[in-house]
């Protein structure tokens, strides 16, 4: 069958409507930018010509001359030219990386790229929209820096990367996938979006002296990212941080267990009070943190901290035995000059304090403060803002069992008097003002 020629009726960013040739027949195309690629239309049926209608969407080796073997119409050789259908957007592609499988691969299935590098050059060279990843059980030691949404999926066997990955700013999307052993970090996001799921973050290693070093994920510059059933663990710096207006992070089923505070950021807290870097999850500078349904289990300093109006809303979850180190630390939960706290449903057990709070807002529904030394402490609260009130503000809201003191406000030993919140028939008095974290 000979090529069709084909010309251009209808262009814009995003569909193009092409006049097409073929032999005595006259046809129309229709090819339309999509979030993955394009989506190409024969408008009439063209089955007499052997050409048979169809949608299609763009291979994942993103090759057009792929298309040609389908669709002659689109033949890179023919009139209609491959620059007329690029200009429109360029495709998604899909490589298959395989650890060890050395440099002859191509990326396809059966014969795959030995390293996710790899993969992301020959995205660069077709400049293509977004590139997607698809990794084979193995270790690959390499660091990786992205340039266009990226998602990386492994198999179910959860392959390990030995090394860093940089969002770049770009849409990054992780999920199946072991990072461990990283030095400084191990994912780093400035804006742009994050999606993790059901990854792992572990033992990334400490440099030098440098008290940033070590963490497991770092978020700035109004990222937004989504972590679900994840792990955190044995990292030797935070597990999380999160800096900056606009910076926001939600969690579910998150786990962060045993990680570690760079020596330095505490010696820095020990000398001078400045706590930061000593958060296994971190939120700084306006940024927000919403998690449900965690557990935070034996890191060291401060299990959550946030500082300088950043905001929280955490429900559903533990956070127990945070660790002190030099008889510093072991704060499950510290929220420091102007930040906003909403609990609900939280546990705080068995740290130096459940829960410190510093000029700054706290509304909670339902939590437990268990085996603490201090149950909360509570420092220079707001102009305005009634604590017993919001402790209270609903019948059974609180429940402290088993810690050295119940309430430090400085010196008290027990929580503040609420005959003034709850009537006498235990119904809810006056409305507290207290401020909420909406869950977005």
């Amino acid at each position: 069958m000979k090529d069709a020629g084909a010309e251009v009726h209808y262009r814009d960013d995003e569909r193009a409507t092409f006049r097409m040739l073929t032999g005595d027949l006259e046809s129309w195309i229709e090819v339309v930018a999509v979030d993955e690629g394009y989506m190409v239309t024969v408008i009439d049926d063209l089955a007499g010509s052997g050409i048979p209608a169809l949608d299609w969407q763009v291979a994942p080796a993103g090759s057009l001359a792929a298309i040609g073997i389908a669709h002659p119409a689109l033949h890179p050789e023919s009139d209609l030219s491959v620059a007329d259908i690029q200009a429109l957007r360029p495709p998604m592609v899909t490589y298959y990386v395989s650890a060890g499988e050395g440099e002859g691969g191509d990326g396809s299935e059966t014969n795959p790229f030995g390293t996710i590098g790899q993969a992301l050059e020959h995205a660069d060279a077709l400049q293509a929209m977004k590139v997607r990843v698809m990794l084979g059980y193995g270790v690959y030691e390499e660091n990786i820096t992205t340039r266009r949404a990226t998602d990386i999926i492994g198999d179910e066997t959860i392959p390990k990367i030995r090394g860093r990955i940089d969002g770049a700013g770009s849409a990054l999307a992780l999920e199946n996938v072991e990072i461990r052993e990283a030095a400084d970090w191990g994912v780093r996001q400035a804006g742009g979006t994050l999606e993790m799921t059901n990854c792992r973050v572990i033992e990334t290693r400490r440099s030098g002296g440098d008290p940033t070093s070590g963490r497991g994920v770092t978020l700035s510059g109004g990222a937004e990212a989504i972590f679900t059933d994840c792990v955190f663990r044995s990292n030797e710096g935070q597990a999380l941080l999160l800096t900056g207006e606009g910076t926001k992070a939600t969690c579910s089923d998150l786990q962060a267990t045993y990680n570690r505070v760079h020596p330095a950021a505490a010696q820095i807290a020990a000398e001078s009070n400045d706590v930061s870097g000593t958060g296994c999850i971190e939120v700084t500078e306006g940024a927000k943190l919403q998690m449900e349904e965690f557990d935070l289990v034996g890191n060291e300093f401060i299990g959550v901290l946030l500082l300088g109006g950043s905001s929280t809303h955490l429900r559903y979850g533990r956070i127990d035995g945070t660790e002190s180190l030099e008889n510093r630390g072991g704060l499950n939960l510290s929220a420091l000059y102007e930040c906003l706290v909403e609990l609900q449903h939280i546990v705080t057990s068995n740290g130096m304090c459940g829960l410190f709070m510093f000029h700054s807002w706290l509304r909670v529904i339902d939590i437990e403060l268990i085996g603490n030394s201090i149950g909360i402490a509570f420092q220079e609260p707001p102009e305005g803002y009634d604590l017993a009130a919001c402790l209270y503000a609903f019948e059974g809201n609180i429940r402290m069992e088993n810690n050295g003191i119940n309430f430090d406000s400085p010196g008290a030993m027990t929580v503040p008097d609420h005959s003034d919140i709850l009537g006498d028939d235990g119904s809810d008095g006056a409305e507290p003002d207290c401020p909420e974290v909406l869950w977005e």
